[in-house]
């Protein structure tokens, strides 16, 4: 029995997760010079880049209004650009 608790077979596992949970020693590398092992999974996600938005291909002349113009986006999409007033 150590330090009050009887000892129910699980020492060696406690004391492996003291061990690695204690602060670090004066004797462990320095912050800066630590290498990663476990690549992380936010790092990953921050070097994929991001997708670059739709541009616009062509205006569609057939679906224009006096207050509006379509136009054809390069992912497939449509785009409107809408006034206030009318344009003609």
């Amino acid at each position: 029995m150590s330090g009050g608790w009887p000892d129910l077979g699980l020492s060696g596992l406690w004391s492996g997760l003291t061990a690695a949970l204690a602060p670090e020693e004066a004797t462990a590398e320095p912050a800066g010079q630590r290498q990663a092992s476990v690549p992380c999974p936010a790092a990953a996600q921050q070097d994929k880049k991001k997708p670059k938005p739709p541009k616009r291909v062509r205006e569609l002349p057939g679906k224009r209004t006096a207050t509006a113009k379509v136009f054809a986006m390069s992912d497939g999409t449509f785009e409107a650009e809408v006034f206030t007033k009318p344009l003609r």
